[in-house]
């Protein structure tokens, strides 16, 4: 363990331990960054010796000092480096200028520099499926994988650093994150897509003033990006605004502090994961019978590997309803089964579309499954004027009334229903409050709708006064439902 003096946003002097991996602990003393950086690359054996290594610099503060260290290191432990600008195409003017300017400082160093720009057709793809942020990051990773395997290298070296931890922190704080989201970046990860290589981030365990310090005594340029500034964008109020409220306020070191903690959830995540995956890999695997906390990190491993941003709300209802389809993000469809596989669904053609089953009564096939329920409906005939027994675990409609079809979904604001004997339609939400059925269990109360957009049926609800039997009926639809397991 190293110990020293590193100075504080107020200009104090301070000595600090920073958490920068699983067994390390470092300074991040200014006059001896370079040193600090070599450490943690040896001591977490994060990049070999002899190698081709690309680092990714966007011409920030962040990864010019990256570059900077790295250009300092290589003969030591004779690198041959590349480095790597993506332009993702989202700023404009700035965007070339700082292809430029990359490109130049590579120069400089006389280093190989690889560069990209993203084709507008695959963003606008991207984007439609992932959103912004998301697609912006995985093409990015895509550039970085691909001139990794054409310079033959399996290490790319990226700048994010403990104040990113602290603002991923706390973006996913706000999300409703658990500790599989609050563990925050590790130092080494694996890039599988488009190529097998490792991410490397050496610079997590020290804080960005520590960065800036090194980069004015060096006298490194670097680019501002001027988007940093919007305070429209939430990861920017975070950096300027709380992160500083919370340093001058609250607890010095913020950032470090929150780095620790983020280590130690991030280990107790990977053993749930490790859980998670061996749960997975059983083909016996009874979803319903695990423990709630692993059911979580069931969906989540899964929603990982498909590289879908996640919050509590999504896990959630992939957790508690079997069947569900849920829209993720533009035409991305997810739903799970009952042994907890998270299936991806292609297009908006098949049955489950956005939440909702179309189901044709007409059809002989009288059954259908929707939001974790079993439905099941059954037509009979009676002459005009003749009695009609009822059923005990089911409802009964007047079949004419209903229609060819129905669709079933789930409740959404704004609905209205009009119960059996009631005067007129009400909101479905005042009608669930007077039935003290909470937010949470409304949320995935299942509702039948005709052709026409009537609301017929509510589950946990009286049916419709529009669809009821009367002593005109002809034809009646007796339609009964259960949960998977069985339950009426």
């Amino acid at each position: 363990m190293v110990r020293s003096q590193v100075k504080t946003r107020h200009g104090s002097s301070q000595t600090v331990v920073i958490a920068a991996g699983a067994d390390l602990r470092l300074t991040a003393a200014v006059s001896n960054l370079t040193e600090q950086f070599a450490d943690v690359l040896t001591s977490q054996k994060l990049l070999p010796e002899g190698r081709a290594v690309v680092v990714a610099v966007s011409g920030g503060l962040d990864s010019m000092v990256l570059l900077n260290l790295m250009d300092a290191l290589k003969a030591r432990f004779k690198w041959t480096l590349h480095v790597a600008h993506f332009d993702h195409r989202l700023r404009g003017r700035a965007s070339s200028a700082d292809e430029k300017f990359v490109r130049g400082q590579a120069e400089k160093l006389g280093l190989e520099f690889h560069f990209a720009r993203w084709d507008d057709a695959e963003k606008k793809k991207l984007i439609k499926q992932h959103g912004t942020e998301m697609a912006a990051r995985e093409a990015r990773l895509g550039f970085l994988g691909k001139t990794a395997h054409a310079v033959k290298s399996k290490h790319v070296v990226l700048a994010h650093h403990a104040d990113d931890q602290a603002e991923l922190f706390f973006i996913r704080l706000f999300r409703g994150a658990g500790s599989f989201g609050l563990g925050g970046m590790r130092m080494k990860t694996g890039l599988k897509s488009p190529v097998s290589c490792s991410l490397i981030r050496p610079l997590l365990g020290f804080p960005k003033s520590a960065l800036a310090d090194w980069a004015k005594s060096k006298r490194i340029r670097f680019r501002e990006d001027a988007s940093n500034q919007d305070f429209r964008y939430v990861r920017n109020r975070i950096r300027h605004e709380l992160i500083p409220r919370l340093e001058s306020d609250y607890a010095s070191g913020i950032s470090i502090k929150l780095g620790q903690t983020m280590e130690i959830l991030s280990t107790e995540a990977e053993w749930w994961r490790a859980e998670a995956g061996r749960a997975l890999e059983d083909s016996s695997l009874r979803f319903s019978e695990l423990p709630v906390p692993l059911q979580r990190h069931v969906v989540v491993i899964q929603l990982e590997r498909l590289e879908v941003v996640f919050d509590f709300e999504l896990v959630e209802r992939l957790r508690d309803s079997s069947g569900l389809t849920v829209n993720v993000c533009g035409d991305r469809f997810l739903s799970r089964t009952d042994s907890g596989r998270i299936v991806e669904h292609a297009n908006r053609s098949l049955v489950f579309e956005s939440d909702f089953l179309r189901v044709d009564l007409r059809k002989n096939k009288a059954h259908a499954v929707f939001g974790g329920r079993t439905f099941t409906w059954t037509i009979r005939s009676r002459p005009v004027g003749s009695a009609f027994t009822g059923v005990s675990d089911g409802e009964i409609f007047d079949l004419d009334k209903v229609g060819r079809s129905i669709t079933l979904r789930f409740w959404r604001p704004g609905d209205r229903f009009q119960p059996i004997g009631a005067v007129r339609a009400a909101k479905l939400q005042d009608l669930f409050t007077n039935a003290k059925i909470s937010a949470k269990e409304r949320r995935h109360c299942v509702v039948a709708e005709t052709e026409s957009g009537d609301i017929i049926w509510v589950e946990g609800l009286r049916i419709g006064e529009h669809a009821k039997v009367t002593a005109k009926t002809r034809d009646c639809l007796v339609w009964q439902w259960s949960d998977t397991a069985g339950n009426g």
